[in-house]
């Protein structure tokens, strides 16, 4: 895995989150789309911290807000694009 599209997720599930932190075993790439930028900066904060420890940290980006922008503007094809 290289990228990891999060949509509308607050990041409030710790089990899963300790899951992914404990899983990946090389830096990825997060998009993070929700409904306004301070939601999307939200759960990258929230990720971040949790990744804040571990041996690899993801490379975090706030999609524009909301998903109807995002699929609307070309936002989502560089990110599934470009390199890990």
């Amino acid at each position: 895995m290289t990228k990891i599209l999060i949509v509308g997720w607050r990041a409030s599930e710790n089990l899963f989150l300790d899951t992914l932190v404990n899983g990946l075993t090389k830096e990825v790439r997060v998009m993070v789309v929700s409904g306004t930028e301070k939601g999307a900066t939200d759960v990258i904060n929230r990720m971040s911290a949790r990744f804040g420890a571990s041996r690899v940290m993801p490379d975090f980006e706030a999609s524009k807000p909301g998903f109807s922008n995002f699929i609307s503007s070309p936002e989502w094809e560089s990110f599934l694009k470009a390199g890990a």
